[in-house]
């Protein structure tokens, strides 16, 4: 299956927002454009229900639930 970037569904999970900053700004210059932002574990746990993302970008310590959670 091939992927245009523009429309790749990326859900980036980062409670820092430093991180969360440059970890963006890194993905708009590959030109990637759909992107959905969750600063918490639940969060994107109801993004990914409800959008399910082709590709999830999570920090993995996090509270209270994780990005391997």
């Amino acid at each position: 299956m091939t992927y245009k970037l523009e429309t790749v569904k990326i859900l980036l999970v980062e409670d820092m927002e430093p991180m969360l900053i440059l970890t963006r700004s890194i993905l708009d210059i590959f030109c990637f454009k759909n992107i959905m932002v969750a600063k918490s574990g639940e969060e994107a746990y109801k993004i990914y229900v409800k959008e399910r993302p082709d590709l999830i970008i999570t920090d993995w310590i996090m509270g209270p639930m994780g990005g391997m959670e």
